[in-house]
């Protein structure tokens, strides 16, 4: 941990940190504890790109997805649901192609 006391901040100013910023961040201590972390531009400008949340996805609504799904033949039974279900279900216990 590179660190430089408050007190030679204030006497060198930016010189002071500058040496030290080549090897990493800086701490600057104040009243022998840390009170703030000196970094170069390009890690902050990392920092900033790292913590920028992930664009949050469309938003479809439900009529959208029913009007994408295919017509149906007509009405079904009640058994003709129950089956294409249970084979919905049983793939989802299979591992994907391909693990």
């Amino acid at each position: 941990m590179q660190a430089v006391p408050a007190t030679e901040l204030k006497r060198r100013g930016l010189a002071a940190v500058e040496d030290l910023l080549g090897s990493g961040p800086v701490h600057v201590i104040k009243n022998s504890r840390p009170a703030c972390v000196v970094v170069s531009v390009a890690e902050y400008q990392r920092l900033l790109a790292a913590a920028a949340p992930a664009p949050e996805p469309p938003r479809v609504d439900i009529w959208t997805l029913m009007l994408q799904q295919p017509a149906s033949d007509g009405p079904r039974s009640r058994e003709e649901i129950d089956a294409e279900l249970d084979a919905q279900r049983s793939d989802w216990d299979r591992p994907p192609a391909g693990r």
